[in-house]
């Protein structure tokens, strides 16, 4: 009988930066595009509401390449802090 392994998923850290007010976001995803779309389409968002208050949208980017996931939530607290 074979033994299961977990497969890792793979993730990214990448941020959202406001220039006009000097602020970054730090996320970490599967899928830049696809999160960058979330951010933009909901108005939970942390990003989504900073666009309203500001009336501007923040430049995306990647930090890292993509990374095992356990190493990209360390990389994400790094970036955070």
């Amino acid at each position: 009988m074979k033994k299961k392994t977990r497969v890792q998923s793979k993730r990214l850290i990448y941020s959202a930066y406001f220039k006009e007010a000097n602020s970054i976001y730090i996320g970490l995803t599967k899928n830049l595009k696809v999160r960058k779309q979330g951010h933009l389409n909901n108005d939970n968002s942390a990003v989504y509401q900073h666009i309203e208050e500001y009336g501007y949208e923040p430049v995306f980017g990647e930090l890292t390449e993509m990374l095992d996931e356990e190493e990209a939530q360390k990389q994400e607290e790094y970036w955070v802090n």
